[in-house]
């Protein structure tokens, strides 16, 4: 089975889109980040629950979200971007061996996925090619982008 969550931080503020650009430039976009989960296991679920609310989410600064569908409802487009399998990931290395080494566990990790969203904000002057040829590296990273509900 597949559980995706994604995590935000409820106090990190909206950040200015340009800033994410090589050449910073006015977008009229703000970005907003999380943390992305995506899960392939067998077991049960309501462990799995138990597990990502105890070690992933620090309850007094982060929300969570468990769900296929975006964390938030206004956006012009997201960017996820993850490193490609077979990469050092220090911190999806790091849950994998924390999973591993517990001993009850009603759930058993097949895979996971771990990456970050970038929420863009308002109504953009450019959409999201520059922000994909700037931040991501096409040799390490994998990325999808998605249009959402405010006009770029």
């Amino acid at each position: 089975m597949r559980h995706i969550v994604e995590i935000l931080n409820r106090f990190q503020p909206d950040t200015d889109a340009g800033r994410l650009l090589y050449t910073p430039a006015d977008t009229g976009m703000t970005c907003r980040t999380t943390r992305r989960y995506a899960f392939q296991y067998t077991g049960r679920l309501d462990s799995l629950q138990d597990f990502v609310r105890t070690v992933l989410l620090d309850p007094i600064s982060e929300d969570l979200h468990e769900a296929a569908r975006p964390c938030l409802d206004e956006f012009a487009f997201y960017l996820d971007i993850s490193l490609k399998p077979g990469l050092l990931d220090l911190e999806k290395e790091a849950v994998v061996q924390y999973v591993r080494d517990r001993q009850d566990a009603d759930w058993t990790l097949e895979t996971l996925s771990v990456g970050r969203r970038y929420y863009f904000l308002g109504t953009g002057l450019i959409g999201p090619e520059p922000f994909i040829r700037d931040m991501v590296n096409p040799v390490i990273h994998t990325w999808n982008v998605v249009h959402g509900t405010a006009l770029v």
